[in-house]
């Protein structure tokens, strides 16, 4: 298991740096810390029973780095740590827990390139990965799934600020844990997200 969870981050590194690399000399290269807030909408553990489990809504920390900037198709990769607790309904348990989402986007942006304002829309794959004491006894904590977003992105002198909503969206199928086994499970995650925007290159 732990083997595979390590591939699966690789591979989700690998897609967020991959399209960099051919455009990184075209300037247009910032880095970005994001502050936003993460909510589920959707019940990670469903029961026959009516008994459920459901992450909680919490802080999402991470950052970004976008290339391309300057054009308007550019790239953008992004690692975010989420410490969002289980919740449990009656007759359930809940526990500690975190989320990690790694994720590689192509970003379409609209307006006149070199406008102080422009709206965007992003998409592309992503990973998800849980961890934490709820599901340490747990298999396929690991997925790979989607994520679409839009946002609006200010020029602020020399930094830019962005404004963001972004959907991930996955299917979790938790095993070995006895009673509390699922079948697969869709999840619609959201993230309200700031960030400010460094310029690395030209």
């Amino acid at each position: 298991m732990w083997r595979s969870r390590k591939l699966l981050l690789v591979f989700g590194v690998a897609l967020a740096a991959a399209p960099m690399t051919s455009l990184a000399a075209q300037g247009g290269v910032e880095l970005a810390p994001v502050l936003g807030v993460y909510v589920p909408l959707q019940s990670v553990i469903v029961q026959a029973d009516g008994t459920s489990a459901k992450q909680a809504t919490a802080v999402a920390i991470g950052g970004r780095i976008s290339v391309g900037t300057h054009r308007k198709v550019s790239f953008d990769g992004t690692v975010t740590y989420v410490p969002s607790d289980v919740n449990a309904s009656a007759g359930a348990s809940g526990g500690s827990s975190s989320l990690l989402l790694i994720d590689a986007r192509g970003v379409v942006s609209f307006g006149q390139v070199g406008a102080k304002t422009r709206f965007y829309l992003a998409g592309g794959p992503a990973v998800i990965v849980r961890n934490g004491e709820f599901y340490q006894d747990f298999d396929g904590t690991t997925d790979i799934g989607g994520n679409v977003a839009a946002g609006l992105r200010v020029v602020l002198g020399k930094v830019s600020g962005r404004v963001e909503v972004a959907s991930y969206l996955y299917s979790v199928n938790l095993t070995g844990a006895g009673s509390l086994s699922t079948g697969s499970e869709l999840q619609v995650d959201l993230i309200a997200s700031v960030s400010v925007a460094i310029p690395l290159g030209p």
